[in-house]
């Protein structure tokens, strides 16, 4: 079995390490955990809509990083204060209940008593201190979660927000459950000690030694890292959704976005015995500075948008 302690990296890059072993564990077989911290992100899951999930209109001015992971689950907040872990295993040695056991019994080394929710939580006092998400494919299985220790929780609660409401999609939805921190339940203790307990108790799995694993190199990470980057990606990645809305004189749109790009805007005029649809909008990513500049572009051929354009000039995201 191996460990890999990264320490303190952005998220994507961790994000890209893991990417790495998933493919040594399908290969080899040697068990694998990961553990790490980020600079502050948000990170969403696979299936996630981003606007819905997150204040995308703060994230780019605090330094804030937006990631999509590959696997499923709801959006988490990352900094320095939260202790990551990925454990990798092939297919057949997945066992979820196995990798809450791990978490659980890590930190009762530190006398810490917690518990499961019942959909991937862990609990200390009736609040959350840990989520988990998994991600399967045909060679390996992945456990992955977080572990708040000292995490700023003020900041978490205003970005894990909506920057949008009124989006009707099948996106999975984040659940909002109270939070806290490890240091609230043992004074004192740092995310050392929580990865600490993890290697210990990691270590009980087997007779033979942990031993540290080789890290990747910048040549292994880059596509991988690339990719992450991409907008089309963290949010071209998003499941369809669509926009309506009406005015009371019997106005209004219906935006429909495809891999984060504007599919279909109808348009309702006041009066109008039908909709009209704003082909020219077709194919425009769906960001409140590329909707506005094609619509200042088309000038007249924008007369009878004005509630698509009103709502542009009341949101930011």
């Amino acid at each position: 079995m191996l460990v890999a302690r990264l320490g303190l990296v952005d998220a994507r890059t961790a994000l890209a390490v893991e990417s790495v072993f998933c493919g040594r564990v399908g290969a080899t077989g040697e068990r694998t955990l990961l553990l790490w911290r980020s600079r502050p992100a948000v990170v969403i899951g696979r299936h996630q809509n981003p606007w819905l999930e997150c204040r995308t209109d703060l994230l780019a001015g605090l330094g804030t990083d937006m990631v999509r992971r590959r696997s499923g689950g709801g959006a988490v907040y990352h900094d320095e204060g939260n202790l990551n872990f990925s454990l990798i295993s092939r297919r057949e040695e997945h066992d979820p209940a196995a990798g809450r056991r791990l978490l659980r019994d890590a930190l009762g080394r530190l006398g810490v008593e917690s518990e499961w929710d019942g959909r991937g939580g862990l609990l200390v006092a009736g609040r959350k201190v840990s989520g988990s998400a998994f991600r399967l494919t045909r060679e390996i299985g992945v456990h992955h979660g977080t572990c708040l220790v000292k995490a700023d929780l003020n900041e978490m609660e205003r970005l894990l927000q909506g920057a949008l409401s009124g989006i009707d999609t099948r996106a999975v939805r984040s659940h909002s459950t109270p939070t806290m921190n490890l240091v609230e339940a043992v004074r004192g203790i740092s995310t050392a000690d929580v990865e600490e307990a993890f290697i210990a108790e990691f270590g009980g799995w087997s007779d033979s030694a942990v031993e540290e694993a080789d890290l990747p190199g910048d040549d292994e990470l880059e596509d991988e890292r690339r990719r992450l980057q991409d907008w089309d990606w963290i949010y071209g990645g998003s499941p369809p959704f669509q926009i309506g809305v009406k005015r009371t004189d019997g106005s209004g749109f219906v935006l429909k976005v495809k891999a984060g790009r504007v599919a279909e805007v109808s348009i309702f005029r006041r009066g109008a015995a039908r909709e009209e649809q704003l082909a020219w909008l077709q194919g425009v990513r769906f960001t409140r500075r590329e909707l506005s500049a094609r619509l200042a572009a088309e000038g007249g051929e924008a007369e009878g948008a004005e509630s698509l354009r009103e709502w542009l000039d009341a949101h930011a995201w």
